[in-house]
């Protein structure tokens, strides 16, 4: 099961779960406090993650660049 597949069936149950009496100020409080939770639990495991690896800067070698060559443009007058 994936990621996305799991906070599927996460959400359906959070939003669907509860109980039976439950009035919809309750319902709202309760799917806001789990919700909050899902997202602070993803947050601390960003933290665990660290940050990723930087790139290392790719330095240009200038010694070895070759000169550019620019060829002279032709006019419509040279072209037959």
């Amino acid at each position: 099961m994936n990621y996305f597949e799991e906070i599927d069936i996460w959400l359906s149950t959070t939003i669907l779960g509860g109980e039976e009496d439950e009035g919809e100020e309750q319902w709202f409080s309760r799917v806001k406090r789990e919700i909050k939770a899902k997202i602070l639990e993803s947050y601390r495991n960003g933290q665990k993650a660290g940050l990723p690896p930087e790139k290392p800067v790719k330095e240009e070698r200038q010694s070895e660049a070759k000169p550019r060559r620019f060829w002279p443009r032709r006019g419509r007058e040279g072209r037959q």
